[in-house]
């Protein structure tokens, strides 16, 4: 019995007119197997994300579709728009439909310390039916950062508290690899490594050093270092902070203003289904509160976890006098 020929189908989901993806696309294939005939769909089961990597390491790129029609789908990848015909000198494609991709010399820059090193995408071939292509995947490249040759010097009393950032404006491209690269945060208090202890120091999840109840002996210079967890290669070193504190009592001072220890970007970009973080302290006596307002709105944080998701959102951090900053 004779089969008849292949027949493609295309489906496309009503709730997203507008993604006219090939990733939505579906194949049904007309297959024959002992004179009876079956529908197979054909989608991605796994397709390539966005990494960043340094350099002399790779990311891997996974690639898979589902359905009983997958065999007979052949696998190829796209770099910047253009067909990957063999193995190169920094891609190899595994035969389970996987794409290793190297550090390249061949990069552009976007950013300080951020080089783009392709834009990837999975194609499936399907013999006599048509290609479905996935999404795009980026792959960059971070080059260590030129050290930080900022030098700040902060003035606090006795028993108040302070705040350390490691990444600031110049370093921001490491909030984003955070999710792609183990880092690690080193704090160092004239050239001494910083034991953390809750009760005194603390690390926060950005990197951030948090002093808390502070007397005279932690005065000195702050530095922190950022390397790579497998490699310990070093990619970051911050700005210098000065921290002098005064041996008075801070509720020796009949009134001090609040005064901001650390305020928040004024612009932060991030991914999209990454978390954001934003940092904010201040200092004063009486004691300040601190007030967060999104899009001029106060937020209510009581049901909230500490880092809140943002998309194209105004934040602005206040202080109990009201004086409203960004």
């Amino acid at each position: 019995m004779n089969c008849p020929p292949a027949t493609t189908y295309i489906h496309t989901s009503m709730s997203f007119p507008v993604r006219v993806l090939l990733l939505d696309i579906l194949f049904l294939i007309q297959a024959c197997a002992g004179g009876s005939s079956s529908f197979v769909e054909i989608n991605f089961s796994v397709e390539p994300e966005s990494a960043m990597i340094l350099p002399d390491s790779s990311a891997l790129l996974h690639c898979a579709l589902e359905g009983r029609a997958a065999k007979l789908a052949t696998i190829k990848w796209k770099k910047d728009g253009d067909i990957l015909s063999s193995n190169t000198a920094t891609t190899t494609l595994y035969p389970n439909g996987s794409l290793a991709v190297s550090a390249s010399s061949r990069v552009y820059r976007t950013e300080p310390g951020l080089l783009v090193e392709g834009v990837y995408q999975c194609l499936a071939i399907i013999p006599s039916v048509g290609n479905i292509l996935s999404k795009k995947a980026t792959v960059d490249v971070l080059s260590p950062l030129l050290p930080s040759d900022v030098e700040q010097t902060h003035k606090v009393y006795f028993g108040e508290n302070m705040l350390f950032p490691c990444i600031d404006e110049d370093s921001g491209v490491l909030r984003n690899m955070q999710k792609d690269i183990e880092l690690n945060f080193t704090w160092y208090h004239d050239g001494d490594v910083v034991k953390f202890d809750r009760s005194k120091t603390n690390l926060l999840q950005t990197g951030s050093l948090e002093l808390v109840n502070l007397v005279g002996g932690d005065s000195g210079v702050y530095h922190c270092e950022v390397t790579h967890a497998k490699t310990n290669t070093q990619i970051w070193r911050g700005a210098r902070n000065v921290l002098e504190v005064d041996e008075d009592p801070v509720e020796s001072v009949y009134s001090r203003s609040p005064v901001f220890v650390l305020k928040p970007a004024v612009v932060t970009r991030s991914r999209i289904g990454t978390d954001v973080i934003f940092e904010c302290g201040a200092n004063g006596w009486p004691k300040p509160n601190i007030t967060w307002l999104k899009e001029g709105v106060t937020m209510d944080l009581t049901h909230s976890k500490p880092a809140a998701v943002v998309y194209f959102l105004n934040f602005v951090c206040i202080r109990s006098d009201e004086e409203v900053v960004s």
